[in-house]
Protein backbone atom coordinates (compact mmCIF):
# COMPACT_ATOMS: atom_id res chain seq x y z
CA UNK A 1 0.00 0.00 0.00
CA UNK A 2 1.38 3.19 -0.67
CA UNK A 3 1.37 6.15 1.53
CA UNK A 4 -0.30 9.21 0.52
CA UNK A 5 1.74 12.08 -0.87
CA UNK A 6 1.79 14.54 -3.49
CA UNK A 7 3.39 13.54 -7.00
CA UNK A 8 4.84 15.68 -9.81
CA UNK A 9 7.10 14.36 -12.64
CA UNK A 10 7.66 11.18 -10.92
CA UNK A 11 8.65 13.01 -7.67
CA UNK A 12 6.44 11.59 -4.86
CA UNK A 13 6.36 14.65 -1.62
CA UNK A 14 4.62 13.26 1.27
CA UNK A 15 4.46 16.00 4.53
CA UNK A 16 6.83 13.62 6.97
CA UNK A 17 9.60 14.64 3.98
CA UNK A 18 8.49 18.47 4.11
CA UNK A 19 8.51 18.25 7.59
CA UNK A 20 12.12 17.10 7.82
CA UNK A 21 13.18 19.97 5.71
CA UNK A 22 11.69 22.62 7.07
CA UNK A 23 13.59 21.04 10.63
CA UNK A 24 16.93 20.67 8.95
CA UNK A 25 16.64 24.19 7.54
CA UNK A 26 15.81 25.78 10.38
CA UNK A 27 18.50 24.02 12.13
CA UNK A 28 20.85 25.60 9.50
CA UNK A 29 19.32 29.22 9.62
CA UNK A 30 20.08 28.81 13.48
CA UNK A 31 23.51 27.85 13.11
CA UNK A 32 23.94 30.33 10.68
CA UNK A 33 22.97 33.04 12.80
CA UNK A 34 24.77 31.75 15.61
CA UNK A 35 27.94 31.95 13.26
CA UNK A 36 27.45 35.25 11.77
CA UNK A 37 26.85 36.67 15.88
CA UNK A 38 30.65 35.17 16.42
CA UNK A 39 32.21 36.34 13.70
CA UNK A 40 30.75 39.37 14.32
CA UNK A 41 31.73 40.08 17.63
CA UNK A 42 35.18 38.64 16.93
CA UNK A 43 35.54 41.34 14.17
CA UNK A 44 34.71 44.22 15.96
CA UNK A 45 31.43 44.55 14.50
CA UNK A 46 28.39 46.09 16.24
CA UNK A 47 24.67 45.92 15.16
CA UNK A 48 22.53 48.94 15.98
CA UNK A 49 18.75 50.10 15.21
CA UNK A 50 18.04 52.91 13.57
CA UNK A 51 15.06 54.62 14.76
CA UNK A 52 14.93 57.38 12.74
CA UNK A 53 14.11 58.12 9.02
CA UNK A 54 17.45 60.86 8.96
CA UNK A 55 18.93 58.55 6.30
CA UNK A 56 15.85 57.36 4.02
CA UNK A 57 15.85 55.83 1.57
CA UNK A 58 19.49 54.94 2.14
CA UNK A 59 18.84 53.15 5.70
CA UNK A 60 15.26 53.07 6.44
CA UNK A 61 13.94 53.66 9.65
CA UNK A 62 13.77 50.25 11.11
CA UNK A 63 17.05 49.08 9.58
CA UNK A 64 19.78 47.23 11.20
CA UNK A 65 23.21 48.92 10.53
CA UNK A 66 26.51 46.68 10.98
CA UNK A 67 29.24 49.12 12.39
CA UNK A 68 33.22 48.76 12.06
CA UNK A 69 35.85 50.75 14.23
CA UNK A 70 37.53 53.24 12.06
CA UNK A 71 40.38 55.14 12.88
CA UNK A 72 39.41 59.17 11.51
CA UNK A 73 42.35 58.65 8.96
CA UNK A 74 40.60 56.28 7.52
CA UNK A 75 37.02 57.69 7.06
CA UNK A 76 36.13 60.15 3.60
CA UNK A 77 33.35 62.28 2.81
CA UNK A 78 30.43 60.41 1.93
CA UNK A 79 30.61 57.47 4.30
CA UNK A 80 28.37 56.59 6.33
CA UNK A 81 29.40 57.15 10.24
CA UNK A 82 27.86 56.30 13.37
CA UNK A 83 29.04 58.58 16.49
CA UNK A 84 27.88 59.70 19.75
CA UNK A 85 26.74 63.15 20.20
CA UNK A 86 28.32 65.32 22.13
CA UNK A 87 26.64 65.80 26.01
CA UNK A 88 25.61 62.27 26.16
CA UNK A 89 22.50 62.77 23.82
CA UNK A 90 22.79 59.33 22.10
CA UNK A 91 24.00 58.58 18.75
CA UNK A 92 23.55 59.16 15.33
CA UNK A 93 24.14 57.43 12.02
CA UNK A 94 24.53 60.47 9.43
CA UNK A 95 26.54 60.60 6.08
CA UNK A 96 30.10 62.62 6.36
CA UNK A 97 30.04 65.72 4.33
CA UNK A 98 33.00 67.60 5.03
CA UNK A 99 35.91 67.00 7.42
CA UNK A 100 38.78 69.25 8.04
CA UNK A 101 41.75 68.55 10.57
CA UNK A 102 41.73 71.80 13.52
CA UNK A 103 44.40 71.74 16.28
CA UNK A 104 45.79 68.42 14.80
CA UNK A 105 42.60 67.16 15.60
CA UNK A 106 39.79 65.12 12.58
CA UNK A 107 36.72 67.62 12.62
CA UNK A 108 33.40 65.98 10.85
CA UNK A 109 30.57 67.47 9.55
CA UNK A 110 27.60 64.89 9.02
CA UNK A 111 24.61 65.45 7.44
CA UNK A 112 21.44 62.71 7.24
CA UNK A 113 20.21 62.00 3.74
CA UNK A 114 16.78 62.72 4.35
CA UNK A 115 17.95 65.68 6.25
CA UNK A 116 17.55 69.46 4.60
CA UNK A 117 20.69 70.94 6.27
CA UNK A 118 23.84 69.34 7.66
CA UNK A 119 23.87 68.72 11.60
CA UNK A 120 24.27 71.44 13.86
CA UNK A 121 27.10 70.39 16.02
CA UNK A 122 30.62 69.45 14.65
CA UNK A 123 32.06 66.29 15.36
CA UNK A 124 35.96 65.97 16.57
CA UNK A 125 37.06 62.10 16.64
CA UNK A 126 40.04 61.54 18.53
CA UNK A 127 39.90 58.21 18.73
CA UNK A 128 37.29 56.02 16.35
CA UNK A 129 34.32 56.29 14.59
CA UNK A 130 31.48 53.16 13.77
CA UNK A 131 31.51 53.25 9.56
CA UNK A 132 28.40 51.67 8.35
CA UNK A 133 29.76 48.52 6.38
CA UNK A 134 26.04 46.83 6.37
CA UNK A 135 22.56 47.02 6.96
CA UNK A 136 19.11 45.49 6.98
CA UNK A 137 16.00 46.87 6.07
CA UNK A 138 13.88 46.43 8.84
CA UNK A 139 15.64 43.65 10.79
CA UNK A 140 15.30 46.42 13.52
CA UNK A 141 11.36 45.62 14.20
CA UNK A 142 11.88 42.26 14.67
CA UNK A 143 15.38 42.60 16.71
CA UNK A 144 13.00 45.02 19.08
CA UNK A 145 9.84 42.47 18.98
CA UNK A 146 12.29 39.64 20.00
CA UNK A 147 13.99 41.65 22.93
CA UNK A 148 10.60 41.14 24.30
CA UNK A 149 11.59 38.87 27.47
CA UNK A 150 8.73 36.45 26.60
CA UNK A 151 9.64 36.44 23.13
CA UNK A 152 12.81 35.63 23.74
CA UNK A 153 11.25 32.59 25.60
CA UNK A 154 9.47 31.43 23.31
CA UNK A 155 11.90 31.48 20.21
CA UNK A 156 14.78 29.14 22.16
CA UNK A 157 11.57 26.90 23.00
CA UNK A 158 10.82 26.61 19.45
CA UNK A 159 14.47 26.08 18.85
CA UNK A 160 15.18 23.39 21.38
CA UNK A 161 11.99 21.96 19.95
CA UNK A 162 12.86 21.81 16.80
CA UNK A 163 16.55 20.34 17.53
CA UNK A 164 14.79 17.78 19.58
CA UNK A 165 12.61 16.88 16.84
CA UNK A 166 15.08 16.28 14.24
CA UNK A 167 17.79 14.06 16.47
CA UNK A 168 15.10 12.20 17.83
CA UNK A 169 13.28 11.55 13.98
CA UNK A 170 17.05 10.19 12.97
CA UNK A 171 16.88 7.90 16.17
CA UNK A 172 13.81 6.46 15.64
CA UNK A 173 14.24 5.64 12.08
CA UNK A 174 13.68 1.93 11.48
CA UNK A 175 16.04 0.21 8.94
CA UNK A 176 14.39 -0.72 5.85
CA UNK A 177 15.90 -4.40 5.88
CA UNK A 178 14.91 -6.95 7.97
CA UNK A 179 16.27 -9.09 10.56
CA UNK A 180 19.12 -11.23 8.34
CA UNK A 181 19.05 -8.85 5.98
CA UNK A 182 21.74 -6.74 7.61
CA UNK A 183 18.84 -4.71 9.48
CA UNK A 184 19.65 -4.06 13.00
CA UNK A 185 17.56 -5.86 15.35
CA UNK A 186 16.20 -4.78 18.80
Amino acid sequence: MALPGISHRGITLRSSNVRMVVRRATVVALIAIVLAIVYSVSQGLRPLIVYSGSMEPTIPTGSVVVVKPTSPENLYVGDVITVNRPGGLGIVTHRIQSMQVVNGRNVFQTKGDANDFPDPQLFTLEHQAGRVVGRVPYLGYAMVYASSPLIRMALVAVSVYSVLMVSSKRRARPSALGPGEGGRHA
